[in-house]
């Protein structure tokens, strides 16, 4: 997956993952996991 950031948000995320000691990978997996689910995923796992 590639995805554009502003030179701004890239530094954030750069700063926080060497805050957090984690990989860029991880942290926005994360990120993915903690969203809601959609009504049309919940539907499809039925």
């Amino acid at each position: 997956m590639t995805f554009r950031l502003t030179e701004e948000e890239f530094q954030r995320l750069e700063s926080h993952c060497n805050q957090v000691k984690r990989s860029k990978t991880e942290i926005l997996r994360e990120l993915i996991r903690s969203l809601p689910e959609s009504k049309s995923e919940s539907q499809a796992e039925q």
